[in-house]
């Protein structure tokens, strides 16, 4: 086995083994636990952490690791965890057209699309999360 060095803080290798089971609980579990509600009972956060879980299987160790770093630092809700894991490494038109909901439900098309799919699910914490993603990229483009 040569001793290959690992990759320093936001780089990644060019071939990383997928996520284990284990460690994605362990990481999907520190980033929620940073931002979930008191309200969030252990059978909640025992359902988020099991569908969590099942959409990063087969993602890279090394950018689910790189993920869940930018997750710590960056989100205040729960349903930003998954989007900024798959950020992390997606171009920017493809994460800002992928949402997945607290429940793990993936909405798919622009800011209006998600909002209007999002508000008649009574999805309210993704209406407003693509809301104010819309109004942030409002607010830097160009006239």
């Amino acid at each position: 086995m040569d001793n290959q060095e690992p990759p320093k803080s936001g780089q990644l290798s060019t071939c990383s083994a997928p996520v284990t089971e284990r460690e994605a609980t362990s990481e999907l579990l520190a980033c929620l636990l940073l931002v979930a509600p008191p309200s969030l009972t252990a059978e909640d956060r025992a359902a988020w952490i099991a569908v969590a879980r099942q959409t990063v299987s087969g993602m890279s160790a090394d950018r689910f690791r790189a993920g869940c770093q930018k997750a710590r630092e960056t989100c205040r809700f729960a349903s930003e965890i998954i989007p900024t894991i798959f950020g992390n490494f997606t171009t920017k038109s493809e994460s800002s057209s992928r949402y997945i909901s607290e429940s793990g439900f993936i909405y798919h098309g622009d800011e209006d699309e998600v909002m209007r799919v999002a508000a008649q699910r009574a999805d309210w914490t993704t209406y407003w999360f693509a809301k104010s993603r819309k109004e942030k990229t409002q607010l830097v483009r160009p006239n």
